[in-house]
């Protein structure tokens, strides 16, 4: 019997996630694996593809797949987002820090808009849980709070995105470790947009199946979730393997003058 195409593409997501992981741990630990450096989202990331991609494929070939493993599935799906949010703000976070004459943000900016993703995230888990149970109050509860999860991913993406535009105004403070950071988080945008939409319609567009994660068209998904992903997490990888470390060494040398890097 051969493989569904919903099948082909969640051995897609292993088959990138596998090596993506094994790459972004080695990008983390030459980087640092502090919150701020956003590396170790995108190994938490590939944590959870390859986690999800591997219990959708065990649901899809069981006759009776458990509503816990099918809540679970449908959480994993949803989660995601916030690594991928978490990676973006590592990134310019670290921009910051690196800046000429302490010209960067305050890093109680960056805290604000992480706990904007976390809160999102709580929202997102909460909400799948309350969905999937029998009682009706508890699954409309769970609706709205997947919803406003959602809602609160897409604002702190639009924030983020707005705080990349913004660092442009200050490029020519940037050392040129922080100036690859920028440009990664830049490039990755727009892909980040398409994966931002595909949710927002997945949550509220109410008359089709199109863009579910787990029975919506595969291609769809294909396109607008999987792809503008693997792109991003090959963005910052790249920009991971062509950057140096900005060790302490630099800051205590005058290199630049923000807070000592962690």
């Amino acid at each position: 019997m051969g493989l569904t195409s919903r099948e082909d593409l969640q051995i897609a997501y292993l088959a990138f996630y596998g090596p993506a992981l094994l790459v972004s741990a080695v990008v983390a630990f030459k980087h640092g694996l502090q919150r701020s450096t956003g590396w170790i989202f995108l190994v938490l990331l590939a944590i959870i593809r390859i986690a999800g991609a591997g219990l959708t494929l065990y649901t899809d070939n069981e006759t009776n797949p458990s509503k816990t493993l099918l809540t679970t599935a449908d959480i994993l799906a949803s989660v995601g987002l916030s690594p991928l949010l978490g990676a973006m703000l590592g990134l310019i976070s670290r921009a910051h820090t690196t800046m000429l004459d302490g010209r960067g943000l305050k890093q109680l900016v960056f805290r604000i808009l992480g706990l904007l993703s976390t809160v999102a995230l709580i929202l997102a888990i909460i909400g799948g849980i309350d969905a999937s149970k029998d009682d009706t109050t508890d699954q409309k509860n769970g609706k709205d709070l997947t919803k406003a999860g959602i809602l609160l991913f897409v604002l702190a993406y639009l924030l983020q995105s707005a705080l990349t535009l913004f660092t442009w105004t200050k490029a020519r403070y940037l050392v040129p470790e922080g100036r690859n950071f920028l440009i990664a988080v830049t490039l990755s945008i727009p892909f980040l947009a398409v994966r931002f939409i595909y949710s927002l319609l997945g949550e509220f567009d109410t008359s089709t199946t199109t863009f579910s994660p787990l029975t919506g068209n595969v291609l769809v998904q294909g396109l607008m979730s999987a792809l503008p992903e693997f792109a991003t997490v090959i963005i910052y990888l790249v920009a991971g393997f062509l950057t140096q470390k900005t060790g302490k060494a630099k800051w205590q040398q005058g290199k630049y003058s923000g807070p000592p890097p962690g």
